[in-house]
């Protein structure tokens, strides 16, 4: 199952997944090693998730983007944790998507499963609930518990929104507690990523939508200097400019209604000065108005593997000691593969051998197998949308009136949008 397919309509449930308790079939399943499998130590195993891609690749382990942060979480919350690792190449599993898809856990006894489910309970509390993020991911958590004798015990999957996923870990950590109360470990765990406030992802956003409007606003003021100046070719082009970056700050911040508000609030504007028309090219109807635009939801997701290193060491994500998204002091200016560690720009200002501080940790993608192209409700890029799309005769035909049918020839008639003055945007 592809990131694409987690469930957004439906309250998350524990999916229990089928096994008959051998270990060499769940290594089968997943694509590892049993003989690996077998020689786990107490504590917490992160498992690669190599079963995701529909190319399954039999020389590399496949770890997601968030395994650094959590293998660093369990082992700040004083667990034994560690990257499983049979000799293959390790490589970042990366679905470019907001929605999360965790690294299996493999724990070795219920004490370990109790202390390390309540530790990633807390860890995604205080990434996306405790820092109020207005666009939470859908998550998929899935852990293993075997026993002394290597056996699978259970092997349970959960998919669903942020704040039910993360009820369910902190429930099922209480109920394995319970169901081993003689072992009853008690988890102080304090976790690593202490966000106050507002969070990074957060503010990039907002500042993204403003940078966005102060572009459209100037280029509204264009257009009406223009229009002053009995140049209306030139002002329409800029107003209908406008649109496109103000949809823009909408896909920055989806909740901000004020933004969808204004975005039809211009179309409106520039119906009544200038009308508007579907364009025909390439033998069909196009709708690319940004206003209509703003009503589609979802975008498009690359799937694939790849190679990764770390912005402020350039060792391998998976084998240093930093974690993405951290800040760090003492950070010296270096560029790696052309592309600065400071800001990840390719052009900038900084210096390369001086020393910055606060900066923040990111990897660098070295090497990529693209395995799919999806397309999903919640792409990590929120302007990696549908930009346009064509209106088949049929499905025009459908969209006007019976009595205004036979009066379309395709092609030829010209099809008016009165989308803004019906809409309000709300």
């Amino acid at each position: 199952m592809t990131e694409d397919n987690l469930s957004k309509k439906s309250l998350a449930k524990w999916q229990d997944m089928p096994n008959d308790g051998s270990l060499d079939t769940f290594a089968k399943l997943t694509y590892l090693s049993s003989d690996t499998l077998r020689l786990t130590e107490p504590g917490v195993t992160i498992l690669p998730n190599n079963a995701i891609l529909a190319e399954i690749s039999k020389d590399k382990n496949l770890f997601t983007q968030t395994t650094k942060d959590v293998l660093v979480a369990l082992q700040d919350g004083g667990v034994q944790a560690h990257l499983y690792d049979d000799g293959r190449e390790k490589r970042e599993l990366i679905l470019d998507s907001a929605d999360v898809i965790l690294p299996i856990l493999l724990f070795l006894g219920k004490a370990a499963a109790t202390v390390g489910l309540g530790i990633l309970a807390s860890w995604i509390y205080d990434r996306w609930i405790k820092t109020g993020a207005k666009r939470p991911p859908s998550v998929r958590a899935e852990y293993v518990e075997i026993g002394q004798h290597r056996t699978v015990v259970r092997w349970r999957r959960i998919e669903g929104q942020v704040p039910e996923i993360q009820r369910l870990l902190s429930e099922e950590a209480q109920i394995l507690a319970k169901q081993d109360s003689a072992n009853r470990v008690e988890s102080s765990a304090t976790v690593h990523e202490k966000a106050a406030g507002e969070s990074w992802w957060t503010s990039h956003c907002k500042n993204s939508a403003h940078a966005a409007l102060a572009v459209a606003n100037d280029l509204i003021q264009e257009a009406e200097e223009a229009i002053s100046r009995k140049k209306m070719d030139v002002a329409e082009t800029l107003y209908r400019r406008s649109l496109g970056k103000i949809r823009e700050a909408l896909l920055w911040e989806p909740e901000e209604k004020s933004h969808s508000k204004y975005l039809h609030d211009v179309g409106r504007q520039i119906h009544g000065i200038f009308g508007c028309q579907l364009e025909f090219k390439d033998g069909l109807y196009w709708v690319k108005c940004p206003v209509m635009l703003s009503h589609s939801k979802g975008g498009f997701s690359i799937g694939g593997s790849g190679n990764a290193i770390c912005s402020i060491c350039g060792n391998d994500i998976f084998d240093c000691p930093h974690v993405k998204g951290n800040t760090y002091d003492g950070v010296v200016a270096k560029r790696h593969y052309d592309i600065c560690n400071i800001c990840g720009q390719q052009e900038c200002n900084h210096k390369e051998g001086e020393t910055y501080k606060g900066v923040r940790a990111f990897a660098i993608v070295t090497e990529l197998n693209l395995d799919h192209v999806s397309f999903v409700q919640n792409p990590a890029n929120p302007l990696c949308v549908v930009h346009g799309y064509s209106v088949p005769k049929s499905d025009l035909l459908e969209m006007l009136p019976e009595d205004e049918r036979n009066r379309v020839i395709y092609g030829e008639t010209i099809i008016h949008c009165s989308h803004c003055l019906t809409c309000k945007g709300n």
